[in-house]
C-alpha cells in the first residue's frame, strides 16, 4: 500500500487519497480513508524488513512548482528500512 494524502490547506477536507511510491506497511485503507497497520510488518526486537524510507518518501525535501509547464515536481525516495 503506498498513499498519498491530499487536504485542502484551509478547511483540512479530505480531497484525494492516491498511489505514491511502493510501501508495504499497511494492508489497506479504512472507512475513513486511513492507513490499517499492517500487523506482520509492525516492529519486533529482531527488526522487520519494511519497504519504505526510513525518512519518507518524500517528508522533508521542498517541493517545487515551475509557473511556465504548471507542473509540480516533488522528490521521492523508495527504499527498504529495518524497524
Amino acid at each position: 500500500m503506498d498513499i498519498s494524502f491530499w487536504l485542502d490547506r484551509t478547511s483540512g477536507e479530505h480531497l484525494l487519497t492516491s498511489r505514491f511510491v511502493p510501501t508495504d506497511w499497511a494492508s489497506g485503507l479504512d472507512p475513513r480513508v486511513q492507513p490499517i497497520s499492517d500487523k506482520r510488518k509492525e516492529p519486533i526486537p529482531d527488526g522487520s524488513l519494511v519497504q519504505a524510507y526510513e525518512e519518507g518518501a518524500t517528508n522533508w525535501m521542498a517541493p517545487s512548482f515551475d509557473p511556465e509547464t504548471q507542473l509540480f515536481y516533488v522528490n521521492a525516495f523508495h527504499g527498504f528500512t529495518v524497524y
